[in-house]
């Protein structure tokens, strides 16, 4: 869980929803396995600096990289900064701090995740793609959209008739 620095403890969901969001994204990417919580040595370590770090205890269980985090809340603005660290090496491979919204904090890890998908393969990340289908939640056929992890899903067409093939524009911005 990322570590939550807010003076007041609003938004405590956050320190199990960020990384969880992470952690699926790379999870999904298929190049990644994340590990089970349960097996970890040092979960309840506060530090985000190496220095304050066991590595050793994260090579034991297997871990090849970490990631640490903390974050805060002030109004409705969240912050956060998280650490890559390579285990083997002992070494801070990224360090990031970005703010946005708390509710928008999932395009905030998206980002993150895609930064992270970058500088370990080198190919751009997916996590911010939005996803164009048919569905019928509402009884008939219409067009949603939704992030490529299957949340924030939203409808688009109210035709109440049958909507089929989306198909998104060539700049991505229009939906036919």
């Amino acid at each position: 869980d990322f570590i939550d620095l807010s003076k007041e403890e609003r938004n405590p969901q956050l320190a199990a929803a960020l990384p969880g969001v992470v952690s699926n994204d790379l999870d999904m990417a298929g190049y990644f396995t994340p590990m089970d919580k349960a097996s970890f040595l040092d979960a309840n370590n506060p530090s985000l600096t190496s220095d304050g770090i066991r590595f050793k205890d994260w090579s034991v269980i297997g871990a090849d990289l970490l990631l640490k985090g903390a974050y805060s809340c002030i109004g409705q603005s969240v912050e956060v900064e998280v650490r890559l660290f390579d285990v083997f090496r002992g070494q801070q491979i990224l360090g990031k701090r970005i703010l946005g919204k708390v509710d928008e904090h999932r395009n905030l890890m998206h980002r993150i995740g895609n930064d992270i998908f970058y500088l370990l393969t080198g190919q751009q990340g997916m996590f911010l793609s939005k996803l164009a289908f048919v569905g019928n939640a509402s009884g008939q056929k219409e067009i949603y959209v939704a992030d490529y992890d299957g949340y924030n899903v939203q409808q688009i067409t109210f035709d109440k008739s049958i909507a089929l093939f989306p198909r998104w524009s060539p700049q991505a911005d229009k939906l036919f």
